[in-house]
């Protein structure tokens, strides 16, 4: 005679087998990122499934480019500016990707026009959400 299973033992051990999965899913995804592939640029931090350069496309339509030539040596051996992380064509300058918050903030440096047309100077930056169905990947 075989024990009875209770649907609440059935009920946990669906949810322990549903948390492994999710877990190693997540493990999957992580390893998924080429180990070439860098997670910062500058001083904003890339973390998976972002990434930068076309092999490294992760999440469809968030075309980053990491702007290392705005960086040079000076004759006295300092470097002058920082690497930065740029969005589409590169108006728009990445400051921070939050995976929390399933967010990145841009900011668009230089003289601008507003809707009025107006000269906007400033480096004023946005918010762009990616969604809360991000968070379900």
């Amino acid at each position: 005679m075989e024990p009875a299973v209770t649907s609440s033992a059935t009920t946990a051990l669906v949810t322990t087998a549903a948390a492994v999965l999710a877990i190693a899913s997540f493990q999957l995804a992580a390893a998924a990122r080429l180990p070439s592939c860098n997670t910062t640029c500058g001083n904003v931090s890339v973390p998976y499934p972002f990434g930068f350069g076309p092999p490294h496309w992760y999440w469809p339509g968030l075309n980053l480019t990491c702007d290392d030539k705005h960086t040079h040596t000076h004759t006295n051996g300092g470097i002058h500016g920082a690497p930065r992380l740029l969005l589409g064509d590169g108006t728009l300058r990445v400051t921070k990707i939050s995976i929390r918050d399933a967010t990145v903030r841009v900011v668009r440096t230089g003289s601008i026009l507003n809707t009025t047309g107006h000269l906007v100077v400033g480096d004023d930056g946005w918010n762009a959400s990616f969604g809360a169905s991000f968070r379900d990947h």
